[in-house]
């Protein structure tokens, strides 16, 4: 947040990403403050908290959008609500998995697979593929993905030289393509999982009965696709994928298909999740719940940890709490681990969005500077054990993990805003060092939060740059009908209304008022700040009848808030500042 706007001083901090400060996107993960700053530098909690998707290697990102005001004081908001279970049950949870899991790291860092190896390899000619798929599976619980990759590889020989020997040789060809491409997408290395894919489904060709588990195992292969694409932000892919897998498992009798329906359902509603759709997410992941056997517990764990994700951006902070720390219960009952899964840290970034919603940023600030201490051990450990596979999933939750870090340090002084810069900057290189590419759509998010650091900072030029570059991004990949571009627009509103420029501000701002009507991701409060603002540049040209009905358009949008919310107040300021100056002209 930042004071520097003389008549228009109140800005409104918007964040995302496993934070989503407001503008419903993805995504990363949408929970939102919305920080008003008056000249006196006051920040006050809006009402409207939400939490935004976002995001690990799945991640949602932030995105802030700034609302101009036409006062020059902020007044304070409302308190907010007691939490319906006790806070402290979330930090002592979240503490506790973070000891557990940094003490699990520097044990895997003496783990020894050498006596186990030697043997394969010794006996290498007569291994069998279950045994390398368990080998696998073992090698990767203890961090060894170079080790994992051989054993993957060599099922997948194995697989391929029993093809058409026998009964069921087909199918366990695709049984082992989809733990293969699994084991690459759980670590975020896509283009690898793709290949895996798309070779299990060219080697599936000898498959002709689809009622039957032949028709669960291919749909697996498509979901699989899916998930890929998804975490590539390819949403319609990804959904043309799921609707694929869909259709094979209606060849199947209901209570056969019954467990692969309710992973589907929930990998579904994830993607619309990362869309910032929530209804259909929320009920597509309640599906899932229902339809999933109550022993798969791991999955429920993820489940249940998703849907709290959803109710977070749907603004039920103290639900979305109340579900982390079930899931992690469910995860670790106990209290032993192997490695830490990227989905458990994901859930842990989003405890410290809602312990920094519900309490204060500095607790946000606490928990997630914990979190990134842990992910970083776990990085060092398997740098110490690997030459050649990287856990990208994991870096780019590190990613995820800063980016949110920075986001809560950007409300705090100077200093803090410097090292907020620093960590989302470090954010933006984690990215590009993984995707390989700097023009990579997941790098959008992350510089809309740099482009608010700059602007919290007054470097209105350098905040211009990101900006540009965020939607230039947008634009080459043709992802420009989102909520997160809605956000981009609007931003870049601000920045134009900073410089003075208020013509082009309010184009800005008008589209980003299209595109959030059009996207269908907005809410009344999104719709009732752009109104608010486009308001402000309108008064600021002279052209006060014109503001007029933006003015009045923000404040019958905002009108269930309560009289005291800050956002509320904000409105009417702007409404009372205007119908005075149009008052006085016609005096």
């Amino acid at each position: 947040c930042s004071s520097d706007l003389s008549l228009e001083v109140g800005i409104l901090c918007f964040t995302s990403t496993a934070l989503m400060w407001s503008k419903t996107i993805v995504g990363l993960v949408a929970c939102g403050v919305l920080c008003l700053l008056g000249l006196a530098g006051y920040c006050a909690p809006s009402a409207s908290l939400r939490k935004l998707a976002g995001t690990g290697a799945n991640t949602t990102p932030p995105v802030s959008v700034v609302a101009v005001d036409l006062s020059t004081a902020a007044p304070e908001g409302a308190a907010a609500a007691a939490p319906k279970i006790p806070r402290r049950q979330g930090r002592t949870k979240l503490k506790s998995t973070l000891e557990r899991a940094r003490a699990a790291v520097a044990g895997l860092k003496t783990v020894d697979l050498g006596a186990v190896r030697a043997k394969v390899e010794a006996g290498e000619e007569q291994a069998s593929v279950q045994q390398a798929l368990r080998l696998a599976a073992q090698a990767d619980r203890h961090l060894r993905f170079d080790d994992a990759a051989a054993h993957f590889t060599r099922a997948v020989d194995l697989a391929n030289k029993e093809l058409g020997t026998g009964p069921g040789t087909w199918l366990q060809r695709v049984q082992v393509g989809v733990a293969a491409g699994g084991f690459w997408h759980r670590h975020g290395n896509f283009e690898e999982a793709l290949a895996c894919v798309n070779a299990t489904e060219s080697q599936a060709g000898g498959i002709v009965d689809l009622s039957g588990e032949e028709a669960i195992a291919l749909a697996s292969v498509k979901e699989l696709r899916g998930n890929i694409l998804r975490e590539s932000s390819k949403f319609d892919g990804a959904q043309q994928a799921y609707a694929e897998a869909r259709a094979m498992l209606d060849s199947v009798p209901a209570p056969a298909a019954q467990e692969a329906l309710a992973l589907l359902e929930g990998e579904v509603g994830w993607a619309l999740y990362k869309e910032a759709r929530l209804a259909e997410a929320h009920g597509h992941l309640q599906k899932a719940m229902v339809l999933l056997p109550t022993s798969e517990s791991p999955r429920r764990t993820r489940f249940t940890a998703r849907l709290a994700a959803v109710e977070h951006d749907e603004g039920r902070v103290e639900e979305a709490l109340e579900g982390y720390v079930g899931a992690l219960e469910q995860e670790m009952p106990t209290g032993k681990v192997e490695a830490v899964a990227t989905e458990t840290y994901e859930t842990l970034q989003d405890m410290s969005v809602a312990d920094g919603t519900l309490e204060s940023p500095e607790r946000g600030v606490e928990d997630i500077t914990a979190t990134i201490a842990s992910q970083q051990d776990l990085l060092s450990a398997e740098a110490t054990v690997n030459a050649h596979v990287q856990d990208k999933a994991l870096m780019m939750s590190l990613a995820t993990s800063l980016q949110i870090g920075a986001e809560f340090l950007q409300k705090s002084d100077e200093q803090d805003k410097l090292k907020a810069l620093r960590w989302a900057e470090q954010a933006l290189n984690i990215q590009r060092n993984c995707t390989g590419r700097t023009d990579d759509v997941s790098n959008v998010e992350v510089l809309n939060t740099i482009a608010n650091i700059q602007i919290a900072l007054h470097r209105t030029t350098a905040a211009v740059a990101s900006l540009s570059e965020a939607l230039k991004i947008a634009e080459a990949a043709n992802q420009t009908r989102s909520a997160t571009v809605s956000a981009l627009y609007f931003n870049f509103g601000a920045v134009l209304h900073r410089k003075g420029r208020f013509s082009e501000a309010v184009d800005m701002y008008r589209k980003s008022l299209a595109l959030e009507q059009e996207v269908g991701a907005s809410n009344p409060l999104d719709i009732a700040l752009a109104n608010n603002n486009i308001a402000v540049s309108l008064h600021k040209m002279g052209r006060h009848e014109d503001a007029l009905q933006y003015a009045e358009a923000a404040v019958t949008l905002a009108v269930e808030l309560p009289e005291d919310n800050s956002d509320s107040q904000l409105f009417r300021r702007t409404l009372a500042e205007i119908k005075k100056k149009l008052a006085a002209r016609i005096a």
